[in-house]
């Protein structure tokens, strides 16, 4: 007969999972909300990008589809959540994929994120305007796009002190 783990066990499991995997056991579990607020994510590599990122080898990114009624006379365009390359979410697309990009990262982006290598990347001098405003993450590394805006790494990573590149 199988006993469920004790809560101290439960959050050692939580604090090894691998992200992607810990989302979804989080999403599909709403029991295991607080436990998961209180651990930290270990993250090795996070990418962000204009329309996407990535967390260690998870990809996660928006795009647009056009959904067609029955009879293919009319559409609805919603943007289209895919977590390498699987259909995970739609959200209606009377907003903008920033607003899209927002709301992932409202969902997913948290304060005891400890990140290894943070990589900032996005064409022209701009910054990534879908990362919230209040995001602090602790990085070790921080590799700056030429694109990517100087500042908003700085800022990303206020409450620590990483080493920058320039990449």
């Amino acid at each position: 007969m199988s006993r469920p783990l004790s809560y101290v066990s439960l959050k050692c499991v939580i604090l090894f999972l691998e992200p992607h995997s810990r989302f979804k056991v989080i999403a599909s579990m709403s029991s295991l909300k607080f436990a998961d607020l209180a651990i930290p994510f270990h993250i090795h590599n996070l990418d962000l990008e204009q329309s996407k990122f990535k967390i260690n080898q998870a990809e996660f990114k928006f795009d647009m589809v056009k959904i067609f009624n029955k009879d293919k006379t009319r559409y609805n365009e919603y943007f289209r959540l895919t977590i390498n390359d699987i259909t995970h979410e739609y959200l209606n697309a009377q907003e903008s994929i920033e607003k899209a990009m927002w709301y992932l990262a409202k969902k997913l982006f948290r304060d005891n994120m400890i990140v290894t290598n943070l990589s900032l990347r996005s064409e022209g001098e701009v910054r990534l305007t879908w990362l919230p405003l209040d995001l602090k993450l602790k990085a070790h590394q921080l590799f700056v796009g030429q694109g990517a805006s100087l500042n908003q790494a700085k800022q990303l990573t206020r409450d620590c002190d990483p080493t920058i590149q320039r990449v």
